[in-house]
């Protein structure tokens, strides 16, 4: 089933909220549940059936003639929960599994008895109970079935919806227009369930089926201390099974070199042109602190093997917005000459917050990696502090967002900037991707396992961190120009 664009989405002004097309249809009515920590467990016999025949017309066809049989006799189970069975007195247990024992062996459903044992469940464990009986092996079916089940939308978990829809179409209760395109509920269920291979059609009705369970949820609730019992039983039956990342640093160390010596002599000849020729140029102040900054995060990189740390997101998340205020500035000085000082003074502002809250509220900072004595000499720099205001807002009263969109990078913003500030503030996202690692066992619902041993290795940030170096000294050049034998050396490293 393809997902929606962005642009589907539907912004909603109060909550401040992109809404996914669905829960914006739906509003409080999307509460649905979740198929396979919710349901799949109450469903979880009808998958071994499934899995256990070769062919799925054949599977189909004998658990919708038990399921006739069943609901006709027990109109309650229209529903057929695992839950609401083994609730059933034993003289209906016994009559609904003879029924189903007609269509389907006994050791299919005989793993679920290291589930439901003797002392909770007597009967079935009793009943389904084998000579043969292996824990390794039933739990060995368990887990392939589970993992089977896993994803909803996949063709096996469907085919176990359809037995929800079925048993509720056979017996009248679900009715549709006839004009949404389904002539007949169950001669469209009955088509489905007979295909060998499943075409478009039959696939139209796969959507029906999900969505059917899926909207339906509430029309029943969850028997929350079978879905307990259940997780509890299933997860203590398996080991975690781990899987992570572990990228590479994706550059040669020659090629790194030859960056790196290149864009140092970039910046050692911007920062004589500034020394020698413009030293009281304020723009050009400015403008180079902010790609200096750039560059030293940049070297960070290299020097401390950033590449597929944590850290090297949150410098790339950097450098993107020194190249944003760097256009910005750029762009502002055409109608204001004095935004060069008043960027500075901003920032100077922050530090005199930082400054004045130390002096009059915390204890000694002899350990801390805070310098209050060189605080207090950039604050008190060129302006005394008390000429000094402190802004709280973003400079220029302007966003991050609205900043990028000013200067034609909203790309940038979009695709780099907003993922890299989810590891600058420890959003679940980046701990998810970067701190957390995947279990790869169903019976505990894919968990995810915390990281302390530091064996999460991400995607290189080498190559981005290249493009947004390249775009800050273009800027550079730009304003500046640059010496030919530094732009024929440009030239031969492709930059």
């Amino acid at each position: 089933m393809p997902h929606s664009k962005l642009k589907d989405h539907v912004f909603d002004p109060k909550r401040r909220k992109f809404l996914s097309p669905m829960n914006a249809v739906l509003g409080k009515l999307a509460n649905i549940q979740d198929w396979f920590r919710e349901r799949m467990p109450e469903y979880l016999w009808i998958g071994l059936i499934l899995d256990f025949f070769d062919s799925r017309r054949l599977a189909i066809l004998y658990l919708t003639s038990a399921l006739k049989q069943i609901t006709a006799e027990y109109p309650d189970l229209i529903n057929p929960r695992m839950s609401t069975i083994l609730a059933m007195p034993e003289k209906d247990q016994k009559r609904v599994f003879d029924i189903l024992e007609q269509f389907v062996p006994k050791d299919v459903i005989s793993p679920l008895t290291i589930l439901y044992t003797f002392s909770q469940n007597p009967y079935f464990a009793s009943r389904f109970a084998t000579q043969e009986y292996d824990v390794q092996k039933s739990s060995s079916i368990l887990e392939r079935v589970m993992k089977k089940a896993t994803a909803f939308t996949s063709d096996f978990s469907t085919d176990i919806a359809f037995f929800i829809v079925y048993t509720f179409a056979v017996n009248g209760k679900i009715h549709l227009p006839k004009n949404k395109g389904f002539e007949n509920v169950v001669d469209d269920l009955n088509s489905y369930a007979e295909a060998d291979v499943l075409d478009d059609e039959k696939r139209k009705i796969q959507g029906f089926i999900r969505c059917h369970v899926l909207t339906s949820a509430s029309t029943y609730e969850n028997n929350q201390i079978f879905l307990d019992d259940f997780w509890k039983k299933t997860s203590s039956l398996f080991e975690c099974s781990s899987m992570y990342f572990k990228y590479e640093k994706d550059v040669s160390d020659n090629d790194v070199d030859l960056y790196v010596s290149l864009i140092k002599d970039i910046y050692l000849y911007y920062r004589e042109m500034y020394r020698v020729i413009e030293p009281l140029n304020l723009k050009f102040l400015v403008l180079l602190g902010l790609a200096v900054y750039s560059y030293k995060r940049f070297l960070e990189i290299v020097e401390h093997n950033l590449y597929n740390a944590i850290s090297g997101r949150t410098i790339v998340r950097v450098m993107i917005e020194c190249y944003l205020m760097m256009k910005y500035l750029i762009k502002k000085s055409k109608e204001k000459e004095t935004v060069w000082e008043e960027y500075q003074f901003h920032g100077i502002g922050k530090y005199k917050a930082t400054l004045k809250n130390h002096q009059e509220n915390a204890a000694s900072l002899d350990k801390s990696h805070i310098n209050v004595d060189y605080l207090n000499l950039i604050v008190n720099e060129f302006k005394d502090e008390e000429f000094v205001d402190i802004d709280t807002s973003y400079f220029d009263d302007i966003g991050i967002r609205t900043l990028a969109i000013e200067v034609d990078e909203k790309e940038l913003y979009s695709l780099y900037y907003n993922y890299d500030s989810s590891f600058e503030h420890g959003l679940w996202g980046a701990i998810r991707e970067s701190s957390m690692i995947a279990c790869q066992t169903p019976a505990h619902q894919y968990h995810s396992i915390p990281d302390v041993e530091n064996l999460q290795k991400m995607k290189s940030v080498w190559y981005d961190a290249v493009m947004v170096m390249n775009k800050t000294i273009g800027l550079l050049i730009k304003e500046f120009g640059i010496s030919d034998e530094l732009k024929n050396r440009m030239k031969e490293n492709g930059l």
